[in-house]
This record gives C-alpha cells, structure tokens and sequence, in this order.
C-alpha cells in the first residue's frame, strides 16, 4: 500500500509563497506530483503537515486558504482512490502507473482538455488573472487548430513554431505572439510536472521576451507651430484643444494665466 503525505517547499526568492505538493511512497519509490496551490511559509504547520491560519489572516486570504484546503482534500481522495484501485487488482505497480493514472482521467487527453480543467481549477482557487490569460490562450489556441484536440506528442517545436507564425499572420506584433508564447509555455510546464510525455523544449524556436515599445512623439518644431496658431477667430472654440494638448507636454510647454487679462500664457521650455 503506498502512502501519501502533504508536503511544503519554501520558495528561494524571499517573500513569495511557497508550494504545496503530494509526496507518494511505495516500495521505496518516492515521486512527487505538483498541485500548483502556493501558501506562505507562515501557513504551514510542519509538525501537523497541514494549513494553518494566521491571527492577521484577512477574510479575502481566509476564503482562499479554505478553498485550497477543499481543494487539496478532494485531489487526496482522488489520489487514495487510484492507489486503492491498483491495490486491489493484485498486479504489482510502480509510483509511475499511479501518477500516470492520477494525472490522466478520461476527460484529459491531450493539450485543448488539461488546459480547460487547468481554467477550472484556477476558478477555484481564485486565480482570476491566472484563469483569463488561459482562456484568452485557450480561445486562441482553438482557432489555429479549428476547435480540434492537440494531442501531446503533437506537442512540438513545430506544432508550436506554426501557431507563432499564425499569430504573426493575423498582424499581431513580437510583444503580443510572445503573450500567447508565455501563456502556452507556463500551461505546457505545468503538464510536464504533472508528468504527461510532451516534447523536450517545444518553445525553443518561438520569440517569448518582451520588446521595448517605440514611444511616439511630436517633434518640437510641431510642438511650436501648436502655440503659434491664431485664435483670433475662434477663441473659445479652439482654446481649449490647444491648451490641452500643450499641457500634456509639460517638459516643453508651461501654461499660466495672466491676472490682469486673465489669458492663458504658453511659455517654452
């Protein structure tokens, strides 16, 4: 019979949370699977192998923290159920059957169907952002692949280097392919650790940085001709476009007004 213990592995970057993962024993074979549920070091009892709560713990952290806990319970089930399956067949089975077994229901059979039960629980842990990005991913995904299955050994550089010159095709910039690259690399990660067979490095031909941006802007020759248009015959028409977009300059452009005329005064920088 294998066992089955909660486990917390403090992050190395000071501060950030930490992750919770299951430990399974069986014949001194020991194998992990990751849960993607993060606590801090202060939620975690070590003696009690379980979540605790903080004095300070605020009701927004309090209903998550309750939720990863339900959460944890329901995936322990799951797990103890597949063990117990194996047990009972009396045919000798190794930690890889049941991480397999674990992490492939029926439901789960390739990229498309993990990345949505991926959404779901997100959802239910209260990943907001977590869950939009993927969906956005995922509604993207779809569409290059016209709503159809990607199986994992479909999972490949290529398969990823196509989807990257689709997303090129229908006029997204560098910074916007590298949105979808990001997503899709962070979903395919958490497959791996989960221990589904994709191929080694699929991103490594795609652009997954972040490009500077060009900012745009006038140059002061425009800047002058601006202050130097005559309002004579539209003064209060046009005053105010002018002033506001030479006020949106203060580096070049100072506006005042003057008591006595009470008129705007545009002074160059």
């Amino acid at each position: 019979m294998a066992t089955i213990k909660l486990k917390y592995r403090p992050s190395s970057v000071k501060g950030k949370d930490g992750t919770l993962y299951f430990q399974i024993i069986h014949l001194r074979q020991v194998r992990q699977i990751y849960t993607g549920l993060h606590i801090s070091d202060a939620e975690w009892d070590a003696e009690l192998a379980a979540i605790i709560m903080p004095s300070d713990t605020d009701s927004a952290r309090t209903r998550y923290l309750s939720s990863v806990n339900e959460t944890l319970t329901k995936w322990r089930a799951k797990l103890s159920a597949v063990i117990s399956r194996f047990d009972e067949s009396g045919v000798p089975y190794k930690m890889q059957d049941v991480v397999s077994a674990y992490n492939t229901p029926n439901s789960v059979v390739g990229l498309v169907s993990f990345t949505r039960k991926l959404i779901v629980d997100m959802r239910k842990i209260g990943k907001k952002s977590t869950v939009k990005r993927f969906g956005v991913t995922l509604n993207s995904l779809l569409r290059y692949t016209d709503g159809n299955e990607v199986e994992w050994n479909d999972v490949t550089s290529t398969f990823i280097l196509g989807y990257e010159e689709y997303l090129a095709k229908r006029g997204l910039c560098r910074n916007s392919t590298s949105f979808y690259m990001r997503n899709l690399r962070a979903i395919v990660n958490r497959a791996i650790e989960m221990d589904f067979e994709i191929s080694c490095n699929p991103f490594k031909h795609v652009y997954t940085g972040v490009d500077k941006t060009v900012k745009m802007a006038v140059t002061i020759d425009v800047i002058r001709m601006i202050r130097d248009i005559d309002l004579a015959r539209h003064p209060y028409s046009t005053l105010p476009e002018k002033c506001l977009c030479l006020h949106s300059i203060p580096e070049v452009c100072h506006l005042s007004t003057s008591p006595s005329s009470k008129k705007v005064i545009c002074t160059m920088a």
